[in-house]
């Protein structure tokens, strides 16, 4: 979406429900499919969708407005259960089929200390997600908590955000919280209930063109669950 009502591509409030499609009030006609035994709920404003966690996200077909690869801005409230886990917004292609890291290139030409874009998770274009769960360190077994943003042009991948990059932050149970993501080729910035957080240089464009966008789910990525638990 964009923030203007001129450039704004998908718009879903959920107020407007016709069966198991949540209607898209942008005017694109990007209206979504509901799958799972989804509830209905109040929101931060208006209505929400109540997720199980389990097998409940909603699917919004490929189309051509939808296609923000070179430049968006995203905006969504979530409500996590005490299972803080799974997809929340995003472009997929599907599951990763190696989870192999190798080295695709560096980005010196960002003028920020090199950092490795791995190969790792090619199909996670345009991807928030919390992810939580075990990973083995060189120091031991350790249980790690993040909201995490993937980027993907199909080839390299990047995560240019993670919530415990500098001081730790995971979002909290049972509480209401406003994300909003804005790229535009050169940066990445990221804002939480309306204040800024952190800016990132952008190290490559999302191929999002051809990927349905699903919300409350997510493929390899939403550590113990890819299925989010609680209110979008």
């Amino acid at each position: 979406a964009a923030d203007n009502k001129a450039e704004l591509v998908l718009h879903y409030n959920f107020d407007s429900m016709a069966g198991r499609k949540a209607k898209d009030d942008s005017g694109r006609g990007n209206d979504g499919q509901v799958l799972g035994q989804v509830g209905r709920a109040k929101g931060a404003f208006g209505s929400a969708l109540k997720l199980n966690g389990r097998d409940t996200f909603v699917n919004c077909p490929a189309s051509p407005s939808l296609d923000i690869s070179k430049a968006g801005t995203i905006m969504f409230w979530f409500k996590p259960d005490t299972a803080r886990q799974g997809g929340l917004l995003g472009w997929a292609a599907g599951v990763d089929s190696s989870p192999k890291k190798e080295k695709a290139k560096t980005a010196k030409d960002f003028n920020r200390p090199s950092r490795p874009i791995t190969t790792a998770k090619p199909n996670q274009r345009l991807v928030m997600s919390l992810k939580s769960g075990k990973e083995t360190r060189g120091d031991g077994h350790h249980y790690r908590e993040e909201l995490v943003f993937y980027m993907s042009d199909g080839k390299s991948f990047d995560s240019p955000f993670s919530s415990s990059h500098h001081k730790a932050y995971y979002p909290p149970a049972n509480q209401w919280l406003f994300y909003t993501v804005a790229f535009n080729g050169r940066t990445v910035d990221f804002y939480r209930d309306g204040v800024h957080v952190e800016t990132r240089f952008q190290t490559l464009t999302p191929d999002v063109s051809n990927i349905p966008m699903l919300i409350g789910r997510c493929f390899g990525v939403g550590g113990e669950s890819d299925y989010f638990k609680g209110l979008i």
